[in-house]
């Protein structure tokens, strides 16, 4: 694989946890738990019973969702930011050593009992068929020449130190281009008047990776660590891999 081709679109963490969500009342502040910093904003929305804390992190933003059952950190570039963060070396390590921080800092009301990392990466090419035809290298496919909306979804679970860990891969393509929509306030149709920019097409590899759901008893920050860290290795050797296949 090609030095830092492969680039990071977001890094994400889920804690699920048995802490009960109060939708009228406000939550606990997590944000500072991951950035020594308070959040640039706040939101609480009763109605869809969600807790939005958002705010600068590592060269892009972090955002830190609670809602019933599991808190949900995503760092990402943000809106007006390039499109990737960064090579998986540069930004991955970081968010890996703060979720294990995060997850052992946990208030006390909060009984975590599963954990998982989900990391899409992105490899830039030229074309919709370029990418195609590197997805067909990767996975060992033949592909028909009029192929479209390709998506390859696979689970490879393993057993690491005697816990079960799921191993999610999907592969696609994607294609972005800025455009300028006109937006209609009385049915809300859009159309498309110019499309500004070139067009970026890149392969996408989208990594979730987690603990089995069947334990569901109180799990000791402990092992809710360790298993993180069983997880960002088995991410990390991953990546590594020129195919995604670890």
């Amino acid at each position: 694989m090609a030095a830092n081709k492969w680039q990071v679109e977001h890094l994400r963490l889920t804690t699920f946890v048995h802490q009960p969500f109060d939708a009228g009342a406000q939550p606990q502040q997590l944000f500072r738990s991951y950035t020594d910093r308070d959040a640039d904003s706040v939101t609480h929305n009763r109605e869809a019973m969600s807790h939005v804390e958002q705010g600068k992190y590592g060269g892009g933003v972090l955002l830190i969702t609670q809602a019933p059952g599991r808190i949900d950190a995503i760092h990402s570039v943000g809106a007006e930011a390039p499109a990737w963060l960064g090579s998986f070396a540069e930004c991955a390590p970081q968010f890996f050593e703060d979720s294990s921080k995060f997850c052992a800092g946990l208030p006390a009301n909060y009984e975590p009992f599963r954990v998982a990392l989900g990391v899409v990466l992105a490899w830039p090419v030229k074309s919709k068929a370029e990418g195609y035809s590197m997805v067909s290298r990767k996975l060992n496919l033949k592909l028909p020449d009029q192929a479209s909306d390709l998506l390859f979804q696979i689970n490879l679970p393993t057993t690491v130190e005697g816990i079960v860990l799921n191993r999610l891969r999907k592969f696609s393509v994607s294609h972005s281009q800025r455009a300028t929509i006109e937006v209609s306030l009385l049915t809300g149709s859009h159309k498309v008047l110019e499309y500004n920019g070139e067009a970026r097409y890149a392969t996408r590899l989208e990594l979730d990776f987690s603990s089995t759901a069947e334990i569901r008893d109180k799990v000791s920050r402990e092992n809710i660590v360790a298993t993180l860290k069983l997880l960002s290795d088995s991410v990390t050797e991953t990546e590594k891999d020129e195919y995604g296949y670890q």
